[in-house]
């Protein structure tokens, strides 16, 4: 019966694996990976549309300062006509009052108004804003650009650890497989115990089923992935096989020097923005000028007929300048002002927390990185001794000097040695994206893929 499931295990991972080399065909290493999701990602494509808005906020302020120009027309019907009283005098009365109506019952107007922006302080104050909102929600796509690359490399690293952890079970499973054939000779010739014999069938049950749910997390991770990308779930993807210990980059992170990094720059230029708003509410005090010009036409009328000939269109022109000067608002302003005043002072606060921040994630990331590497190098030493060590403890068990639990102890202390420097490696290379983002040089990991 355990053979019997043994053999079920075997299968259901070869299934597994021959499903996965069905799913990945489209192979993409990291720039090309990078690449896709910089052109498809949703991220990515809301920060432009964001850009694309602001062109047109600035063009709906712009259009504030241009002519404005307006048309009506209305016919109106008067049932009653209002009376309206003269002197008698006029008509040879004096002494009475007379009641008159003026006008006829119905009447057509129409017309067209010119209005012309002189001077107002508060426009150029809004165009200033409208630009400068523009400028940083291009700030903001490249912060995007810079969350993307760091997502997706992140997301990259962890299946490419996964593939070298697959690697290291399918090693370990063959090793397995060579002492259950071992095993099982020495069984059939009473040179071991039977329990010997099954504690390494159970060791190989084991591995197998953890290679098998490896390989589902990698299957998970690489969906996630697609996620990141704005790559099509139901599309087959497929990364390099790559050595994962190739990632390195090979600059000197420590010792280079540092960029502004973007949400420095974003915090910045919100401070502006807060600026400008006090700016805004301000300008409410100033005057503000504006031109204007009116032409307008009208038509009375006894019976509803306004494209006859029998009455004319009467018109007439009006040209003016107006000018709308503020003198009392219940302080409604001034409150507005304050209110402005305070977003300015936290934004101020933020941006002093978010630079002192900075130097912080700095010094913390370049003394993880120097950590992760360091135990890099321990875990490669420890994993090399490991499979000495499990060499050795093979011929002895072959030559029936050690017992098969120190060779499967060997077997387990060589997957976790391999395991744990499996586990530095992505540690490490999560360092790094940190170090790179903490630097503002995290668009290295492009320059460095290409070259």
């Amino acid at each position: 019966m355990k053979n019997n499931y043994l053999k079920s295990l075997v299968i259901l991972l070869l299934l597994g694996t021959q499903i996965s080399a069905q799913n990945y065909e489209t192979k993409f290493n990291l720039n090309e990976c990078l690449n896709y999701a910089l052109k498809n990602s949703v991220m990515i494509k809301r920060s432009l549309l964001e850009i694309k808005s602001s062109d047109e906020k600035i063009r709906e302020v712009r259009s504030n300062g241009l002519p404005q120009i307006s048309a009506f027309a209305k016919v109106e019907h008067y049932p009653e006509i209002a009376e309206q009283y003269i002197p008698g005098e006029i008509f040879g009365n004096p002494g009475e009052t007379i009641a008159v109506k003026f006008g006829k019952e119905n009447m057509a107007v129409g017309g067209i108004s010119v209005n012309q922006l002189i001077y107002d302080r508060g426009f150029w104050v809004g165009l200033k804003s409208a630009e400068t909102s523009k400028e940083f929600y291009r700030l903001n796509k490249i912060k995007t650009r810079e969350d993307v690359i760091y997502n997706v490399s992140a997301q990259f690293y962890q299946i490419r650890i996964l593939d070298e952890q697959e690697s290291v079970l399918s090693a370990n499973i063959e090793k397995l497989n060579e002492v259950v054939r071992v095993s099982k000779l020495q069984f059939e010739t009473d040179f071991i115990k039977q329990s010997d014999y099954e504690k390494a069938k159970i060791s190989l049950s084991n591995i197998i089923v953890e290679k098998l749910d490896l390989e589902k997390r990698k299957i998970e991770s690489l969906n996630n992935l697609k996620l990141l990308m704005g790559f099509p779930v139901e599309k087959e993807l497929n990364l390099e096989n790559n050595s994962a210990a190739s990632f390195i980059i090979t600059n000197e992170l420590t010792n280079g020097e540092s960029k502004k990094i973007t949400d420095i720059r974003l915090l910045e230029k919100s401070k502006e923005l807060k600026e400008l708003e006090i700016s805004s509410v301000n300008a409410g005090y100033l005057p503000s000028l504006s031109a204007y010009a009116k032409v307008n036409y009208q038509k009375s009328m006894d019976e509803f007929t306004p494209f006859s000939d029998d009455t004319k269109w009467n018109r007439s022109t009006t040209l003016g300048i107006q000018l709308s000067v503020p003198v009392f608002d219940s302080f409604n302003k001034s409150a507005k002002s304050e209110q402005a005043k305070l977003r300015l002072q936290i934004a101020e606060e933020e941006l002093n927390q978010a630079n002192n921040k900075v130097k912080a994630d700095l010094k913390n990331a370049s003394l993880l990185y120097q950590k992760n590497l360091l135990s890099v190098n321990t875990q490669k030493e420890n994993a090399g001794l490991a499979e000495k060590v499990y060499s050795q403890e093979f011929l002895q068990y072959k030559e029936g000097i050690t017992t098969m639990t120190d060779l499967l102890n060997a077997e387990a202390s060589l997957r976790e040695a391999k395991t744990s420097l499996n586990q530095s490696l992505l540690q490490l290379k999560l360092a790094e994206l940190s170090l790179l983002k903490a630097k503002g040089l995290l668009n290295i990991i492009l320059t460095s893929q290409e070259n």
